[in-house]
């Protein structure tokens, strides 16, 4: 269990190193809005340690883990939007009025 989620976490690794390359080369569109680019890297930096706790959770019970790891998958894989009445005003975007 603990080398899967050390070949997730190196895939993680590498992704943020990458997005931080472009970042700092300036390989990013330049109307590339500042949320989106924080929106990135949360993703990435929380992906990680949702995937360290189901590491976590393989010492109390390795079902356990391998379900949650599943859940996140699964998850990161659907992105399901969340409910405007849980999201702060800064998550809604520009408003038009």
């Amino acid at each position: 269990m603990l080398i899967y989620w050390f070949n997730i976490f190196m895939a993680g690794l590498i992704l943020y190193l990458s997005l931080r390359y472009a970042r700092r080369n300036d390989l990013l569109k330049d109307d590339l809005p500042l949320e989106i680019r924080r929106a990135m890297r949360r993703r990435i930096v929380f992906a990680q340690g949702w995937y360290a706790l189901g590491a976590l959770l393989c010492f109390i019970d390795t079902y356990l883990s391998i379900a949650f790891i599943f859940l996140v998958q699964l998850n990161y894989a659907i992105a399901p939007r969340i409910p405007k009445r849980w999201r702060s005003e800064a998550d809604d975007g520009p408003s038009n009025g």
